[in-house]
């Protein structure tokens, strides 16, 4: 999902989100209705609406959790308030290589996962959190989790051995994984991003030759 186009200044160039555009923005990611974002911003609940249905024309989509779904792709790059073109974005994020999975909260709740995170599991995750969707994982990959919500600092596990869905099954596979906490605009963390990357094939290689050479 991507919008077809974004709005353009007089000199044809990509029109820069408000400061309140992108708090307005960033509340809607966060899941906050027209009545929390009022209380935010102290304006009434009206305004509140209208300032959602205006980005809502702007990034031509028609609910709450498409826009949410942007806005969380546009803070993962970092672009919020500058270059709003999401036309590229969907390469990025959703067509990307690696495994992409968004987490809210403390509890890791999954807001947004790209093809290839998605294809590691059986069902829609998106909604559930971490433990909810990955059971077989969730003892090892949570404590790290927490870790890096609670500090702020990002966490690297190579070749992370763990169960996941590969041809249809679930099986032990192993992962290249960057856990990277998401900050709000105070510097609070709000959530966790995993990127992945399958290596599976690489360690039964080495391991095959390591045995072959024994």
């Amino acid at each position: 999902m991507s919008a077809k186009h974004v709005d353009l200044n007089e000199k044809g160039t990509v029109r820069p989100l408000t400061p309140r555009q992108r708090r307005v923005l960033d509340l809607v990611v966060q899941g906050a209705g027209n009545k929390a974002i009022a209380a935010d911003l102290e304006i009434s609940e009206q305004a509140a609406k209208e300032h959602v249905s205006t980005l809502l024309r702007r990034f031509h989509v028609s609910g709450r959790a498409a826009l949410a779904e942007i806005g969380t792709r546009l803070q993962i790059l970092g672009v919020t308030g500058a270059d709003v073109d999401v036309s590229w974005l969907p390469y990025l994020f959703v067509a990307a290589p690696i495994g992409i999975q968004v987490f809210r909260g403390p509890e890791h709740r999954v807001v947004a996962v790209n093809d290839t995170a998605r294809r590691a599991s059986d069902r829609d995750i998106v909604g559930l959190t971490f433990r909810e969707a990955f059971p077989l994982n969730a003892e090892r990959l949570l404590p790290l989790l927490d870790r890096v919500y609670a500090t702020g600092e990002p966490h690297r596990e190579y070749e992370f051995e763990g169960v996941w869905l590969r041809d249809g099954e679930s099986q032990p596979s192993y992962g290249d994984f960057v856990l990277q906490p998401i900050k709000d605009a105070d510097g609070a963390v709000s959530g966790v991003m995993i990127f992945g990357a399958d290596v599976t094939e690489r360690v039964v290689a080495r391991r095959r030759a390591e045995q072959l050479n024994a």
